[in-house]
């Protein structure tokens, strides 16, 4: 089989705009190529749709946009299964499945990646929880075991040369629980949560509902976002203050934003101004956690 990549060139008679629409509007799209009603014209963007031949044999293609230069370029990859060997079974109303029995090749890693794992180990064994910890050892796990041996033994020396500290006073940067993997399965279950959190600058302990958006780390804490219904607005917790997390079956009430989304709203609400303070030593620690409290950030 030749792999060398071909080209075809056309030249259009038409505006640069209408060409533009006709290749990357989903509507304009299915008048001439396929009717992709999800498509977007986003890098990382995947879809797939069905292919046939003259003698009736469907082809699945899998894609994914890779390139685009609004208005000058939109480049995708495109892939068929079944030449690659992996038998697809498609159903209606179904979708596809791999047929049962089948078995795909091992995914292989390079060193370099495999070096990342180990890296990223280290940092999840001592600034996550322990579920999550547990979790991400399982997983490295398979992924050594498709690894040569000689791969197996520079993954072992490499592990005991990398180690994260904590200080040896400061507490769980996500508490004492397991609280990044709950809140991470609420999220993913659009399912509310009751927590009992402690306020630190009102020194007071209350029982909450809340709607996860996202968690993240900052200043050696993690941090989560999410709709308070006691508050009615979204708020921010320290995930080492909240003393109990419980699951609900209460479904979300509110279409939450993603975190990302979040967060680039906030910025844009609030008109940041960059101040020097100057503080006596004995407070400056005192402030480091504080300052969000008093609208420093």
């Amino acid at each position: 089989m030749n792999n060398q990549p071909f080209v075809i060139e056309r030249v259009f008679n038409a505006p640069a705009d209408v060409v533009w629409s006709a290749i990357s509007d989903k509507d304009e799209m299915k008048n001439w190529y396929f009717d992709l009603p999800d498509f977007k014209a986003e890098v990382g963007f995947e879809f797939s749709f069905d292919g046939c031949t003259d003698d009736g044999t469907n082809y699945k293609h899998l894609c994914k946009v890779t390139v685009l230069i609004p208005q000058e370029k939109l480049a995708y990859s495109w892939v068929y299964v079944e030449e690659a060997g992996v038998p697809i079974i498609g159903e209606a109303g179904v979708g596809y499945s791999i047929m049962d029995g089948y078995r795909l090749p091992p995914v292989m890693f390079t060193k370099e990646e495999a070096t990342t794992f180990v890296t990223a180990e280290k940092f999840i064994e001592k600034l996550t929880d322990k579920a999550t910890a547990e979790q991400y050892k399982a997983a490295l796990f398979k992924i050594k075991a498709v690894l040569r041996s000689s791969e197996k033994g520079m993954l072992e020396d490499i592990e005991g040369a990398i180690h994260v500290m904590k200080h040896k006073n400061s507490a769980s940067p996500a508490g004492t629980g397991n609280h990044i993997f709950e809140i991470l399965q609420s999220i993913s279950n659009k399912k509310a949560l009751r927590i009992t959190y402690f306020t630190n600058h009102s020194e007071q302990t209350n029982e909450r509902i809340i709607e996860p958006v996202g968690i993240y780390y900052v200043t050696n804490y993690w941090h989560l976002v999410a709709w308070c219904h006691l508050r009615n607005g979204y708020r921010n917790f320290r995930l080492d203050r909240i003393q109990e997390l419980h699951h609900t079956d209460k479904v979300f009430t509110i279409e939450t934003p993603t975190l990302t989304e979040y967060l680039k709203e906030f910025s844009y609400k609030h008109s940041m101004t960059e101040a020097v303070i100057e503080f006596d030593n004995s407070m400056v620690r005192y402030i480091q956690e504080q300052r969000l409290y008093h609208g420093y950030v």
